[in-house]
């Protein structure tokens, strides 16, 4: 039996098109039906060639990692230099490094040029901005020298307490990336104001832990008379995560000194006297 050239131009569009017949059922010419081949039988004739089958498109998933924003100039509407910006997948999450080299380069443009006019909304925030606002916000512990005993003899051990934890954790706070938990962690340094000392000004970074005798790690013994202004300073690294991003942040400090009037050392001969 003879396929009308309705029929024909029906067939001739599936086969360009090479669609599934099965997904596309009402592209179908009339008098016709599916074969078991994924193939077209119409009117009773014979069956047609099978038609290829469209393979569905794999869904879009979402982006595992956060993109990297990198400011460049540009040719803006008006033929001027401008700056303009395109986010760039790593394969990877950025690192606190590479954002900031971002925000460097986009200020050091941004002296010369201006943000083009037809640009998104720029990136007000990275998780590494995040992290250095959240520690500006944290009142870091400040330490406290103290000797218990106040006053020891000349040759005795003097054992450091601190008053103050040198290591915490803050968070977890919400930011746009994602919950933020910092760690911040202390080195102690120590200066004993000690002018027989073989060690000019601080001592430090100790290893050990400040504490009381006969657990504390930090000591120092004094061999002359006199009143000391002991004077303790934390550095702080903040060790910060959001997700699977990571950092740290160096260089801050907290310090303080010994109430007054200071630790005493005395011998025996000056008690006696």
């Amino acid at each position: 039996m003879m396929v009308s050239r309705r029929t024909l131009s029906g067939l001739i569009l599936l086969l360009i098109l090479g669609t599934s017949l099965e997904a596309n059922a009402e592209d179908i010419p009339p008098g016709c039906r599916v074969g078991p081949l994924n193939n077209l039988i119409c009117d009773g004739s014979e069956e047609t060639p099978p038609l290829p089958i469209r393979q569905p498109t794999t869904p879009t998933t979402a982006y595992p990692y956060r993109e990297l924003w990198q400011p460049f100039l540009a040719t803006g509407p008006d033929g001027t230099t401008c700056i303009d910006y395109e986010m760039e997948r790593l394969g990877r999450n950025p690192t606190p490094d590479e954002d900031l080299r971002s925000e460097m380069q986009f200020f050091r443009l941004l002296r010369t040029y201006s943000v083009c006019p037809d640009v998104p909304a720029l990136p007000t925030t990275t998780p590494a901005m995040e992290a250095a606002e959240f520690l500006r916000q944290i009142d870091l512990p400040v330490p406290t020298p103290y000797v218990q005993p106040d006053a020891l003899p000349v040759g005795f051990e003097a054992f450091l307490e601190t008053g103050a934890p040198t290591n915490r954790t803050y968070g977890p706070v919400d930011t746009p990336f994602g919950p933020l938990v910092l760690t911040a962690t202390a080195q102690v340094y120590v200066d004993w104001d000690d002018p027989h000392d073989d060690v000019a000004g601080e001592h430090g970074p100790y290893s050990g832990q400040p504490g009381p005798h006969p657990d504390g790690d930090i000591t120092h013994v004094y061999q002359h008379h006199g009143m000391y202004d002991i004077a303790v300073r934390y550095v702080w690294t903040a060790s910060w995560a959001i997700g699977d991003v990571s950092g740290t942040i160096e260089g801050v400090e907290t310090s303080g000194g010994y109430p007054a009037p200071g630790f005493e050392a005395y011998s025996r001969e000056a008690v006696g006297r």
